[in-house]
């Protein structure tokens, strides 16, 4: 009886020791695995995809912005580019071309979450914890 109530314990503290890392309010991030990047356009610098109240004045990503974004950034999951990171209307877009022939259309925000969108539909989300100006 004591050893399957030492088992229960253990068991609790295990349980709880891997819910301590996922908060719910930071994203996982993974290691971002890109080809090399040979040519990066900016399509549009600065844009505001709706109506809503946010102040984009000061957002606009020049290309060494966006490669200062890609070189910092980390691949995160569908559900924490949707609901943990937060979301901005003050965006930039445009392509990504890599060394081995790919390329891809890219979108990113103001706070700092960013996606990829493949020719053939496919998603990447990112998020860049550690870029700065204009990302906030």
């Amino acid at each position: 009886m004591v050893k399957l109530s030492r088992i229960g314990f253990l068991l609790a503290s295990l349980s709880a020791c891997t819910h301590a890392t996922d908060d719910g309010l930071t994203p996982t991030l993974r290691p971002l695995d890109l080809p090399a990047i040979s040519a990066l356009s900016v399509s549009q610098a600065a844009e505001k995809v709706d109506q809503g109240d946010e102040d984009c004045t000061g957002f606009e990503v020049s290309e060494a912005d966006a490669r200062q974004y890609f070189a910092g950034a980390q691949q995160i999951d569908h559900y924490d580019y949707r609901h943990i990171v937060d979301w901005s209307a003050c965006q930039a877009s445009g392509t990504l071309q890599f060394a081995d022939g790919s390329q891809a259309n890219w979108r990113l925000q103001r706070y700092r979450a960013g996606l990829l969108v493949y020719p053939d539909g496919s998603e990447k989300y990112l998020y860049c914890a550690q870029c700065s100006a204009p990302f906030q």
